[in-house]
């Protein structure tokens, strides 16, 4: 089975922005320390600097049996526009990369967006709404928006894992997609949508209200990438996970769907390859033709076509 991971990461030296205000830098075997706050473990000691190379992912890439990979970006990692389009180059039948734009820069910012895709190559944005805090639905982005249906790229949206008020911004969401519904909208991780509380289980209210967005636009895919993460109390196969994969499968259909893994920090919570196990073994709900869709299907249409 063809299979494309539509949530990879790759960085070199780790320095980034979390929230907006928190410097993080790399401090070796795969902790990270946000300045003013603590250091934390992001992936395993076995990435001993803190660096995920691509030679490292290809050889996780290819044990799991992935054909190709979406190189996302983070704030919290740092802007490696550059670095990523050079990967790409170096390794054009596997990558393809998203670009990292700071929105507040204004101006400035759809300048750089812009050189990210017409020089450099890059086939998408990505905007992390807490990391680089805005609201997505105020006048001032509208240039971006325009300048990114101009360009016809998928956008990518990582609504938040947190409570703050830029995190799950869904209001200000179903105002964009509303107003720009030509737009490719991707929502990162099932749009969070509190997965990570325990008590957001069937019936999953949340997660509706997030998948609510696909019915108003034609061009809204959601990602499922992290959910054994989000569901961190559970361990492998991860029944509520599966449960919520249902729930989207049911609402939307595969062809609003598309798989990914979140590497490399979801090595902390299972392997690679029970990544890939979680949908190809274990949603039985999902039929064979289906799960191609998921694992390829939606990507090469959305990302490599």
């Amino acid at each position: 089975m063809n299979i494309i991971d539509t949530h990879f990461h790759i960085w070199p030296a780790l320095c980034g922005l979390r929230e907006g205000k928190y410097i993080t830098k790399a401090e070796g075997y795969g902790k990270v320390r946000r300045i003013g706050q603590r250091i934390e473990r992001w992936i395993p000691p076995s990435f001993v600097d803190t660096v995920v190379s691509p030679e490292v992912a290809l050889e996780y890439m290819e044990m799991a049996g992935i054909n190709k990979a979406v190189l996302l970006q983070a704030p919290c990692y740092g802007n490696n526009n550059e670095y990523l389009s050079s990967i790409t180059q170096k390794y054009p039948k596997k990558f393809v990369a998203i670009a990292l734009v700071d929105p507040r820069e204004n101006d400035q910012g759809v300048s750089n967006f812009e050189e990210a895709i017409c020089k450099l190559g890059l086939k998408g944005v990505k905007f992390e709404l807490p990391d680089y805090p805005f609201h997505p639905d105020e006048q001032k982005y509208e240039p971006l928006w325009r300048k990114i249906l101009e360009l016809d790229i998928p956008v990518v949206f990582d609504m938040g894992w947190g409570e703050s008020e830029y995190d799950f911004q869904l209001a200000a969401m179903k105002h964009l997609v509303t107003k720009y519904p030509e737009m490719k909208v991707i929502i990162a991780h099932l749009g969070v949508s509190r997965l990570w509380d325990p008590k957001q289980d069937e019936p999953f209210p949340v997660l509706r209200e997030t998948l609510d967005l696909a019915n108003l636009s034609q061009n809204v895919w959601f990602d499922l990438a992290g959910l054994p993460a989000l569901c961190e109390e559970e361990e492998y196969p991860y029944p509520r996970a599966q449960r919520a994969i249902k729930v989207a499968y049911e609402t939307l259909g595969a062809k609003r769907l598309m798989w990914g893994s979140d590497f490399p920090t979801i090595l902390l919570k299972c392997t690679y390859q029970q990544t890939v196990d979680l949908i190809k073994k274990h949603c039985t709900f999902i039929n064979d033709d289906d799960k191609k869709i998921i694992f390829s299907g939606n990507a090469e249409e959305v990302f490599f076509s």
